[in-house]
């Protein structure tokens, strides 16, 4: 019987993670998420923070519940777990759950777990026993070490998913269409930016763009090929679904958003295939979808082959105002209404994976990359 577990800290690129964790691993059941004092969130459902459909999981401020059999693991994020604007003592309330008897499982991309001298204290020293450490860093053993043997071209199809901006459902379709490929009798691995992926059978890169990392450019897509390569050897899937690490491109001369720049490394130690557009709604246009296809073809070699529309909208005054790009969302019945305007008018296929699943979008990638 799976474990009763709890998360935290709930944020906005968890939600995917948790809507598909209970049906993607039999180790632990989510019972609840937990997020900061003061988000807006408390007693409302995990899929609130993204207007997303309802996922059935409450989202609580960090306290022990009052029946403590309510959950028995806390997983914890460890990367994200620091928040200057809280006034909780993460330490004090991960040290409430262990001597509750509480067990954690911590999930982290550094080899060593990050604020262990302010945050953890002596709790690794108390309660070894029953805290345990995911580290994305020593989740893929590396097995290419001599150096004429550090970088060689993938030998499976390799599908990319990027968005315009980071906040497009990016690790939503990467899930999904996981799912559908494991529906299907398909051996599909996959390797994105979230290190929670860890507990659901997926590999985290998060440890080479870290803040911590002392890695050159050129390194980090020497290692990138190395985990893919690692990776097709250990599992033997048929193809290697890749989310990309920051936006697929540069949004505007005053909000550059990254310029792409980590997808771009990944694309060279990559090559990918295939490339899955995750948009934001107010994009979803025919002259700007050739547009940016094209761009892809000669920046990343491939093509874009279908179109996730997200519910997220750009707040262009404030992408002015703050010089990065910032996102809002809207109803999902204002996806599915583009979905009927365009139905037939854009050339590239167009698919709302949050609403109808991945099953229409997995038949095509099937089609084009498996046959």
């Amino acid at each position: 019987m799976p474990t009763k577990a709890a998360i935290f800290p709930f944020n906005e690129r968890m939600l995917p993670v948790v809507r598909h964790f209970n049906a993607s691993q039999n180790q632990y059941d989510i019972q609840k998420v937990m997020t900061w004092s003061g988000c807006g969130l408390n007693g409302k459902d995990a899929s609130f923070i993204c207007r997303h459909t309802c996922v059935n999981i409450p989202v609580t401020i960090p306290t022990l519940p009052d029946d403590e059999s309510e959950w028995d693991t806390l997983i914890v994020d460890c990367d994200v777990i620091c928040n200057s604007n809280s006034t909780l003592d993460v330490s004090e309330f991960l040290g409430n759950c262990l001597s509750a008897g509480k067990k954690i499982v911590a999930v982290t991309s550094q080899e060593n777990l990050p604020g262990a001298d302010k945050i953890w204290g002596n709790l690794l020293a108390v309660y070894s026993g029953r805290i345990h450490i995911f580290s994305s860093q020593k989740s893929v053993v590396r097995h290419f070490d001599d150096v004429g043997d550090r970088y060689k071209p993938i030998s499976i199809p390799i599908l990319l998913v990027g968005g315009l901006v980071q906040q497009c459902d990016t690790l939503e379709v990467v899930l999904s269409l996981r799912e559908a490929f494991c529906t299907h009798g398909h051996r599909a691995s996959c390797i994105t930016g979230s290190n929670m992926g860890l507990l659901v059978g997926m590999h985290s890169y998060a440890h080479l763009f870290g803040e911590m990392t002392s890695l050159s450019e050129e390194e980090k897509a020497l290692r990138l090929n190395e985990m893919a390569r690692t990776v097709i050897l250990n599992e033997r899937p048929e193809l290697l679904i890749i989310e990309a690490p920051d936006a697929i491109m540069k949004y505007n001369n005053i909000a550059p958003n990254g310029f792409g720049l980590r997808t771009y490394l990944m694309s060279q130690a990559l090559d990918p295939d295939l490339l899955i557009c995750c948009l934001p709604i107010d994009l979803v246009d025919e002259s700007f979808l050739n547009a940016i296809s094209q761009d892809c073809l000669n920046r990343y070699g491939c093509p874009i082959g279908a179109v996730h529309v997200s519910n997220v909208l750009i707040d262009s005054l404030r992408t002015v105002q703050d010089h990065q790009v910032t996102c809002t969302h809207t109803d999902l019945s204002a996806v599915q209404e583009v979905l009927r305007q365009t139905a037939g008018n854009i050339s590239v296929p167009v698919y709302d994976v949050v609403s109808d699943g991945a099953e229409e979008l997995f038949y095509r990638i099937a089609q084009t990359m498996l046959n």
